[in-house]
């Protein structure tokens, strides 16, 4: 999955591409399944110079849907 990150004057957009369609499953029970709560965001600068992040919302417990 492609993810494109935009930024405007009040907010971030996460813009997600996806390649397969185990992304657009994910993507679909991201969407049924997810709660309007950001749990976290993190950047990780790693030792070998790497950079990488992760964006974590939360999840119903009982999921609506199945794919």
């Amino acid at each position: 999955m492609k993810i494109k990150i935009n930024e405007f004057d009040g907010c971030f957009s996460f813009d997600f591409t996806p390649e397969t369609m185990e992304d657009i499953a994910m993507l679909v029970r991201a969407k049924k399944n997810g709660l309007r709560e950001v749990r976290g965001m993190f950047v990780y600068c790693n030792r070998d110079l790497s950079v990488n992040g992760s964006l974590v919302i939360g999840k119903r417990k009982e999921e609506k849907t199945a794919i």
